[in-house]
C-alpha cells in the first residue's frame, strides 16, 4: 500500500529546512495521541546530514481479526531516520519488534519549494503487511492510524513554526 500525504506551509523551505536540520523534535512526540513511549537511542550528525535511531510504543485499536495473533505489547518499533539537507528530504525505515520479516515500512518526507514564500511537505509511505489472512486488515489499519498522525503531526508542526519563525506569510502560494 502506498500512501501520500501532503501539507504546506507558509513559510519559505530554508527557514524550516533551518530548522529540522538540526536534528531536535520541532514537535514533543508526546503530543501525539496513540503514543505511549518515544526514545531516541542513537544520534549521529555529521556535515549536512544525521542519522537518527528511535524507539517508539504505540497504542492502537487491534481489529478483531487480528487479536489472535497480535496483542497491544506487540505495537513496539524501531525508526532508523536519515536526513539530508541538501535535498531537504528524511528516509526512515519502520522495523517492528515483532513479524519484522512480514511487516515493512518505508517513509520519505520530502520538504519542497511551494510558491515564493510557502513550503510543502510531502509524505510517501510505502507499507506492506504479508501476513495470511490478516495482512490487508492490519495494512489498513496502520495506514489510517500513520494518515492520522500525519495530520496531527502537520498541525503541531504549524504552531511549532509559529513559534521559531513568527507569524505565517499569508500571501497566496502559486
Amino acid at each position: 500500500m502506498n500512501i501520500i500525504i501532503e501539507h504546506t506551509f507558509a513559510w519559505p523551505k530554508d527557514d524550516i529546512v533551518s530548522i529540522l536540520e538540526e536534528g531536535d523534535d520541532p514537535v514533543p512526540m508526546d503530543q501525539i495521541e496513540n503514543v505511549k513511549t518515544y526514545k531516541v537511542c542513537e544520534f549521529r550528525k555529521s556535515d549536512n546530514r544525521f542519522f537518527k535511531k528511535t524507539e517508539w510504543s504505540v497504542e492502537g485499536k487491534i481489529p478483531a481479526i487480528a487479536k489472535k495473533v497480535i496483542t497491544p505489547d506487540m505495537l513496539t518499533f524501531v525508526e532508523e531516520t536519515e536526513w539530508d539537507s541538501s535535498t531537504a528530504t528524511f528516509r526512515t525505515k519502520v522495523i517492528p519488534h515483532f513479524f519484522q520479516k512480514k511487516i515493512s515500512c518505508l517513509i520519505n518526507v520530502v520538504w519542497d519549494d511551494h510558491g515564493e514564500s510557502h513550503s510543502r511537505r510531502t509524505v510517501d509511505i510505502n507499507l506492506k503487511v504479508k501476513i495470511p489472512i490478516i495482512g490487508k486488515a492490519l495494512e489498513g489499519m496502520i495506514a489510517e492510524v500513520l494518515k492520522q498522525n500525519n495530520e496531527r503531526y502537520a498541525t503541531l508542526l504549524q504552531t511549532s513554526f509559529e513559534e521559531r519563525l513568527g507569524q505565517p506569510n499569508l500571501t497566496a502560494c502559486s
